[in-house]
């Protein structure tokens, strides 16, 4: 098992990337085991922009939507906001129910570099819904460096409310005065606590047990692409172990009374509803593909069936309004897995429209997560 460690970061550094300014810097990522690649770091941040916010924080309490819109495969525009009513209720509210936008920007992932434009400052909390105005307020650029392999931040604020807004959209335009480089140890701390919890979720996956790769053959269904898992070589666990595990953390997992408005649960069948936002990164298609009012979409709605015979599970996702009806346009997504015998592996894909296989990283990732969370609870470790 490795040594899990934390990266630090450097404020008022000179920078590489952009000779002449200032910038925020981090340790090499060797002080991490396992390190991070770049490969790595661009799959986490592209997850991490898209929904800045981990399970357990507070202001996942007080969500209200999450627009995500694809520019193209690396490029995309995020905007999360708070509820008012709920912000209010707990005090944390303007008092009139007014939602509070703590995110809104698009990111664009280059070759070794990673841009964001801000409509908010995430720094600051973000700003009332009233009171943006849509112009962009800074501009980063992360810089992933070489020969030691680490991070660069060169950060671009807008001063002044008359400030021209060319500068942020093209750092090539010259406007002396209006903005500032901020490579001040307020914003690396701000930083900071993202970039630490993506290297957290990295390295918990990088020490799983079990590993998942997608694009491998399917063994349930010839010519077809899954994700798979290695061969599970632990003797003392079963296949009846494994599968009732995974059924079981799939309930929990499902039916979390946290964001869970309805549960039924019925011999090898049970169904629930939840917010969407409860893993942005897991429904990016309903942003993708789909031109829903996300101000009228309340919850996801989760159908699950298991045949302990078969080793099939298999997860529909339906996106639906808060009176139970189907949002339109619809959303839905339908994700086989079946748990093999012999060798012990699983596998998973999503259904297209034809009714073939789609497999992905990130749905590699989520399969490697819930067997791995699956054996752990075997073990007595996490339940």
């Amino acid at each position: 098992m490795g040594n899990v460690q934390k990266l630090t970061l450097y404020e008022e550094q000179d920078s590489v990337s952009e000779p002449g300014t200032k910038c925020i810097t981090s340790s090499p990522l060797s002080m991490l085991d396992p390190p991070l690649s770049a490969e790595d770091w661009e799959a986490e941040s592209l997850l991490w922009q898209r929904f800045p916010i981990k399970k357990g924080w507070k202001s996942e309490a007080f969500l209200k939507s999450v627009e995500v819109f694809e520019h193209g495969p690396r490029d995309f525009t995020s905007k999360i906001i708070l509820d008012g009513q709920k912000l209010d209720a707990e005090g944390h509210g303007r008092g009139d129910g007014t939602d509070r936008v703590i995110k809104w920007g698009r990111t664009t992932m280059g070759q070794d570099m990673m841009t964001m434009t801000e409509y908010v400052d995430e720094a600051t909390g973000g700003m009332w819904a009233d009171e943006i105005t849509g112009e962009v307020v800074l501009r980063a650029r992360v810089h992933f460096l070489r020969d030691p392999e680490r991070f660069e931040w060169c950060i671009d604020m807008r001063n002044t409310k008359d400030a021209p807004r060319e500068k942020l959209e093209d750092p090539s335009v010259e406007t002396p005065g209006e903005c500032s480089r901020d490579a001040s140890q307020a914003r690396a701390s701000i930083i900071s606590i993202g970039l630490n919890v993506m290297s957290q979720m990295y390295q918990d996956l990088a020490l799983h047990e079990v590993k998942v790769s997608y694009g491998v053959s399917s063994k349930k269904e010839a010519g077809q692409l899954s994700n798979m898992s290695d061969e599970i070589e632990d003797s003392s666990l079963s296949y009846v172990e494994l599968f009732q595990s995974m059924v079981e953390v799939l309930q929990k997992e499902v039916a979390d009374p946290t964001d869970c408005s309805k549960v039924e649960v019925s011999g090898d069948h049970f169904d629930a509803e939840a917010l969407p936002t409860r893993n942005a990164a897991d429904h990016q298609e309903l942003f993708q593909e789909s031109q829903l009012d996300l101000s009228q979409i309340f919850r996801i709605r989760r159908e699950v069936e298991y045949s302990e015979e078969s080793g099939e599970i298999g997860i529909l996702e339906i996106a639906v309004k808060e009176d139970g009806s189907v949002a339109w346009p619809a959303w839905s997504r339908l994700t086989q897995t079946v748990v093999h015998q012999a060798p012990l592996m699983v596998e998973s894909w999503e259904v297209d429209l034809q009714g073939g296989h789609t497999c992905t990283k990130l749905g590699a990732r989520r399969l490697q997560m819930w067997i791995n969370a699956s054996i752990e609870a075997i073990e007595g470790r996490i339940w």
